[in-house]
């Protein structure tokens, strides 16, 4: 297990390491279980806007590895959607991959209805895809 300590609740890595940075880092490494660390109380809110990127470098959260995330305390963590003007689901899970959400809460994700094969929209929190895991 690798651990990942978020130092920055923006959704840039301007003042230090954001949480999609990290589960970019986390999924560069898919033989790996990445613990990710949010603190306890704060909210992390995803602002780099994108539709239809699967990279992870705008709009929602992909998760392509074995990824936990967890909020460090006892208060919850929110990870929140509504700095994506133009609207993502929070995390889009991959097939094959898992996602593990400890003392989590997401809010304000919203289903896109952009989708490249054109079928209706799933999903407004998580989009999980067949044969990926989240607990």
């Amino acid at each position: 297990m690798i651990n990942i300590s978020v130092t920055n609740n923006n959704d840039n890595g301007n003042q230090g390491l954001s949480l999609r940075e990290a589960i970019r880092q986390a999924n560069q490494d898919p033989f790996n279980e990445y613990i990710i660390e949010l603190k306890s109380g704060e909210t992390y809110i995803l602002s780099e806007d994108g539709e239809v990127e699967d990279e992870g470098l705008t709009g929602d959260l992909d998760v392509k590895g074995n990824i936990s995330i967890i909020s460090v305390g006892d208060e919850v963590a929110t990870i929140d959607g509504s700095g994506l003007v133009t609207g993502d689901r929070i995390f889009h899970v991959f097939p094959g991959a898992n996602l593990n959400l400890t003392n989590i809460s997401i809010t304000q994700g919203k289903a896109s209805t952009n989708l490249r094969d054109n079928n209706f929209a799933h999903g407004g929190g998580i989009l999980v895809e067949e044969d990926a895991n989240v607990n």
